[in-house]
């Protein structure tokens, strides 16, 4: 199977029907293509391989004046390319796409382990549900898990085994097994954030870089991408300049792996080590400054799955920072829209656990998609928004504290000694759980019904005579006092009294 040829990219046309398209296709067709048909990490995958394709094609654009014009030449261009590279998009073989040559068939794995989606059932670890029988798995099948596990395998124990006669692990020394690092689209498990236009083509434009910009990030050099030069092992001088650069990064080769064409098997053990945020970035996601113990890292915005990105949006929209930190590079674009113009923001990610030995432990995936006014862009409109998304947090912050002192003044679980019901048992832990499940439940409710209304604070804060202490605050607070009522029965005397006491917390100062 090749992959320029042969159709794997799952896509939805402009007339409804949904086919699978071959990388030619994607670009000769692109301006039929609505989207892809794909999970999260897939999206996120497939959007970098053909970004990485159209920006190789076109080694560029060089500056912004050239972004704007080079849209018609995307499709010709990376034709071209395909054709001149098609030896290196072949599935299998010596030189097989996003595979290392010279690689010891060892511990022969099922290819089972590439499916990203076995992870959502199982609630564990991406190859934890991966199993025996997998000879059945079709190419297509195979070609798009290989690039969305290259972009997103997990940390954890891996097999090593030998390429190029070097040991893979680490300290390249022989065992059986060894650690691994997330692949660069899971560091830290980042919210990702993709321009999504109207067509895959438009897509494809709205999301590449320029020269000028890459540059100006630090520890980042343009590169090329991994098929045109293949590393020879993971020490070497190639996956050295592959590790830190952009287009090395887009399409990473983060495990070294070989397919087998019959068996259903293959081989998987540690590829190229990306550098690291703060060593370089991600060029989809956010980056921040944070503190931890007495010293600021740069670390990327995490995906939280209960959490719509609306609360996040005044970060994801920062373009004014340095290319070190702030929101998707991409985005700077944006600036030029019209100001009555507006664009769709997909958003979307992995999570996995963060404690300290758990990363490798997968719990959720999530995407949103959000319709932003250009007007928004501007630094009064996002500090206006940034201030609605700080009044929420507020109400929050009250709801929990009424809550709090409603079960403060209510007798609930065990008593402090026997025959007192006066007060609320605050060493009793079932009291204690009692009052946090509740607290949860009303939290959730609060933000489940702002979700459904952060609209009105994108129009709020990009209409410079809307007042934030208007119907935003007013959407606030009726959300803030519904969850209260809702989370502390007031029937009996006793919990009248207590949810009087309650609700005296849930005060919201009106935005200045």
């Amino acid at each position: 199977m090749n992959l320029t040829g042969d159709p794997w990219i799952p896509v939805v046309l402009a007339s409804g029907e949904s086919r699978h398209v071959s990388l030619a296709d994607a670009f000769s067709r692109g301006d039929e293509i609505l989207d892809l048909v794909a999970t999260p990490p897939q999206r996120i995958g497939l959007t970098r391989l053909l970004v990485c394709i159209a920006q190789a094609a076109l080694d560029g654009p060089e500056d912004e004046e050239e972004w704007r014009t080079c849209r018609g030449r995307i499709a010709p261009s990376a034709i071209d390319y395909l054709a001149r590279w098609r030896d290196r998009f072949e599935l299998y073989g010596e030189n097989a796409f996003l595979q290392v040559p010279n690689l010891e068939a060892k511990p022969n794995p099922p290819v089972d382990k590439l499916d990203c989606t076995s992870a959502v059932n199982a609630g564990t670890l991406f190859d934890h549900a991966a199993g025996a029988e997998a000879a059945g798995r079709p190419p297509e099948w195979c070609a798009l898990m290989l690039v969305t596990f290259q972009s997103f395998s997990p940390s954890g124990l891996i097999g090593v085994t030998r390429w190029n006669g070097r040991w893979t692990s680490k300290k390249e020394v022989e065992k059986d097994q060894d650690g691994s690092d997330s692949a660069p689209a899971l560091e830290g498990s980042p919210l990702h954030a993709i321009v999504r236009g109207r067509s895959l083509i438009a897509t494809t434009h709205w999301n590449l870089l320029t020269k000028e910009l890459v540059a100006k990030v630090p520890g980042m050099t343009w590169g090329r991408p991994t098929w045109e030069a293949m590393p020879g092992g993971r020490q070497d001088t190639v996956a050295a300049d592959h590790a830190r650069s952009y287009l090395g990064r887009l399409v990473p080769v983060a495990r070294a792996i070989k397919l087998e064409r019959s068996a259903g098997l293959m081989t998987l053990a540690n590829g190229i080590g990306y550098s690291k945020v703060g060593e370089s970035r991600d060029p989809s996601t956010t980056v921040y400054m944070r503190q931890k113990n007495a010293k600021v890292k740069a670390a990327n915005r995490r995906l939280d799955p209960t959490k719509h990105p609306w609360r996040d949006l005044s970060s994801l929209l920062a373009l004014g920072t340095s290319a070190a930190d702030g929101g998707p590079l991409a985005l700077g674009h944006l600036r030029s829209l019209r100001q009555d113009e507006s664009f769709d923001l997909w958003v979307g990610g992995l999570a996995m656990d963060p404690h300290p030995g758990k990363a490798s432990k997968f719990l959720d995936c999530g995407e949103w998609v959000l319709s932003v006014p250009a007007g928004l862009l501007g630094s009064t409109e996002l500090r206006r928004y940034g201030l609605g998304v700080k009044l929420a947090n507020g109400a929050s912050s009250a709801l929990a504290a009424a809550i709090a002192a409603y079960y403060e003044d209510l007798a609930v679980g065990e008593f402090k000694q026997a025959g007192d019901r006066l007060g609320f048992a605050r060493k009793d832990p079932r009291s204690r759980e009692q009052r946090d499940r509740v607290t949860k439940r009303a939290a959730s409710v609060y933000w489940r019904s702002l979700d459904g209304a952060y609209g009105v604070l994108i129009e709020t804060a990009n209409e410079p005579v809307a007042e934030l202490g208007g119907a935003w605050y007013s959407l606030v607070r009726s959300a803030m006092n519904e969850a209260f009522e809702r989370a502390c029965a007031h029937e009996s005397p006793r919990q009248i009294r207590a949810f009087a006491k309650g609700a005296r917390r849930l005060r919201l100062r009106k935005p200045e």
